[in-house]
């Protein structure tokens, strides 16, 4: 049971829903779009790098703004990077 939770846990499409969820996954996302980024740098890929390190700040500026009263911009931040980390998966994957 312990390894098909964490065999969902890697699935891309989990990870990029679960990085929509609160702090902890403005977190994940932060981390995730970051390392992301620094393969694509590491690649020559510039537009990808540049795209994903504006996703890292955005899941950060989200994440910071849901302990503020603009909470619920904070939310919205996450969401928006949220269903762009899932268009980005489906129009690579497919």
């Amino acid at each position: 049971m312990v390894s098909e939770a964490a065999r969902g846990i890697n699935n891309p499409v989990v990870k990029s829903v679960s990085k929509g969820a609160g702090v902890i996954g403005g977190l994940v996302g932060t981390v995730d779009n970051t390392n992301q980024a620094a393969k694509a740098f590491s690649r020559g890929d510039y537009v990808e790098g540049s795209l994903q390190t504006t996703q890292a700040a955005g899941y950060v500026t989200g994440t910071v703004m849901l302990f503020t009263p603009l909470a619920p911009i904070g939310a919205g931040i996450l969401l928006v990077n949220t269903v762009i980390d899932i268009g980005e998966y489906f129009y690579k994957n497919w």
